[in-house]
């Protein structure tokens, strides 16, 4: 797929699915970026480039393998103003990642 920013996204899946959170509420997916096999900075990278394509309100699941992904992506986004709804390890050796597309604020 490539992005009106001509950056190719082959990795990312439209979805339309939802994940369970522990406290039962669901949130719907609308896209997923896997990352595995990326380290920082790209997958903080990659995964704005991807949001920056998504509508306002929409969901993006960020699936990393790289421990560090999972504590700084959360932590860039948030800076970046986007909402991390989940950070949560999927298995042995991944981490899936929620974020919420946000309207930019001028003055963060």
């Amino acid at each position: 797929m490539e992005t009106a920013t001509g950056v190719h996204l082959e990795h990312s899946v439209p979805r339309q699915n939802t994940v369970e959170q522990p406290d039962a509420k669901e949130i719907r997916v609308d896209q997923e970026l896997n990352l595995k096999w990326k380290v920082c900075p790209y997958t903080f990278v990659e995964s704005m480039l991807a949001l920056e394509e998504m509508e306002i309100g929409q969901v993006l699941r960020v699936i990393v393998d790289y421990a560090p992904s999972a504590c700084d992506v959360p932590k860039s986004l948030t800076k970046e103003g986007y909402e991390v709804l989940d950070v949560s390890k999927i298995n042995d050796t991944d981490w899936a990642i929620l974020v919420r597309n946000t309207v930019f604020q001028e003055n963060r």
